[in-house]
């Protein structure tokens, strides 16, 4: 099953297709395979968004549904962050071959994987992969199209992800 989050990523820059296994889980920690899409931001509160730069009132799922998951994606001042929780585990993430330049960090107190998509310009973006309860939990920083700087994608995903890694599932 196509969990989503390469797809929905890949929404945000226009370009390929992508699958990652795994299905998208909601707040209960249920799969939820034939009840609908997801809502990955469910877990961060505006407040939250906010503090880390970005717009809640520019909060969107992405313009196709797939099977059992839909990302959100919230717009910030030149970049988007897309989230997404799945039932994937850690070494799914750290076992795919669709991503580079892995590597173990800590976020405010907190371990995650922090990888790019092959597929991606590596100046782009930036995932963080969280390991929770109710699966793994990512976060992706990519650069608009629009904004003509290149900041470091996972420098700048770092420093919001403080003012979010508070909510996400232990």
């Amino acid at each position: 099953m196509v969990a989503g989050f390469a797809l929905a990523s890949v929404l945000l820059v226009g370009c390929g297709t992508e699958t990652v296994s795994g299905e998208a889980v909601g707040a209960s920690g249920s799969a939820s395979a034939g009840s609908g899409p997801v809502d990955g931001c469910a877990v961060l509160p505006d407040e939250a968004l906010v503090a880390a730069g970005f717009d809640p009132s520019k909060k969107m799922a992405p313009d196709e549904e797939h099977e059992g998951w839909a990302g959100c994606i919230i717009s910030g001042d030149g970049v988007s962050l897309m989230t997404a929780l799945t039932n994937m585990t850690m070494d799914e993430v750290r076992s795919d071959r669709g991503i580079t330049d892995q590597v173990d960090v800590s976020v405010a107190g907190r371990i995650a994987v922090q990888h790019r998509r092959r597929a991606t310009a590596i100046e782009d973006s930036c995932i963080l992969a969280f390991d929770t309860s109710e699966g793994v939990m990512m976060l992706r920083l990519e650069r608009k199209v629009s904004n003509p700087e290149k900041p470091d994608m996972c420098g700048s995903l770092s420093e919001r992800a403080v003012h979010l890694v508070p909510f996400i599932p232990a």
